[in-house]
């Protein structure tokens, strides 16, 4: 029969600590507190500082609150997402303009993210730095940068699987987009951004902290992503086109 792992109380941490400190093993800090050996191995293992170091109570019950409102929205997002196929043939064949695609770019140094959504007609992009890869950082990078434009130039956004993209509706709420997805695992569906993505090592190397980067970097890294010839616009710039295209919008 599987097992069913239950989550410490706080004062079963806070005894788990004070133990802990004194340097108790982690069989006769279980038989204390009534509890399996493996119980406190992981309790310790997931919620101590890196390198095994330091064990905080009240740390451990934060870090248990955030992953449980991280599942939650993993949920959320598997019961409300509109598959990729249902989007307007207009955004699939780039015909129509105001079709988006957001992804993320992330570093392996920190947990600093950059929000990625980039026009499929123009090419145009839009970076944000994120304090971290969070839904609510994401949400809120896509409504104010997407706000900042024409409701006729924001129609949708195509989104991977991702628990970041959890508040997708929020967003929609402000801007008036419609979400679509990509089949699970399939995020070359968005190639668009994937392939600028691809570009990201010519001005982030790998490896790099992007919590390094200053905001002025990263402006600079949009504007030469926006500003490259680009054969498959007829040699125009992904911000040349944009702009055309905004203008007949306004005309």
């Amino acid at each position: 029969m599987r097992k069913i792992y239950t989550q410490l109380g706080i004062k079963e941490r806070e005894r788990v600590m004070v133990l802990h400190s004194l340097g108790w093993s982690c069989g006769r800090i279980a038989c204390d507190i009534g509890r399996s050996k493996s119980t406190v191995t992981r309790e310790l293992q997931r919620n101590s500082e890196p390198g095994g170091g330091l064990y905080s109570a009240w740390d451990a019950a934060k870090r248990s609150r955030e992953r449980k409102r991280q599942a939650a929205r993993r949920e959320r997002l598997k019961t409300v997402t509109v598959r990729l196929y249902v989007r307007p043939a207009s955004g699939d064949d780039r015909s129509g303009f105001g079709h988006w695609e957001a992804d993320s770019i992330v570093s392996l140094a920190s947990k600093v993210a950059l929000n990625v959504v980039l026009e499929r007609k123009s090419r145009r992009l839009c970076l944000t730095k994120l304090p971290g890869k969070s839904s609510g950082h994401t949400s809120r990078a896509l409504a104010i940068r997407l706000g900042s434009f024409s409701g006729k130039a924001r129609l949708s956004i195509t989104y991977d699987n991702g628990s970041e993209n959890a508040e997708h509706e929020a967003v929609n709420k402000a801007l008036g987009t419609a979400s679509y997805f990509c089949a699970p695992y399939h995020s070359w569906e968005k190639g668009a951004v994937e392939s600028v993505n691809g570009l990201a090592p010519r001005y982030i190397p790998k490896g790099a902290d992007i919590g390094k980067l200053t905001e002025e970097q990263i402006k600079w890294i949009e504007e030469k992503l926006n500003n490259r010839h680009r054969k498959c616009l007829g040699y125009q710039t992904p911000a040349e086109v944009f702009d055309k295209l905004c203008g007949a919008l306004a005309g």
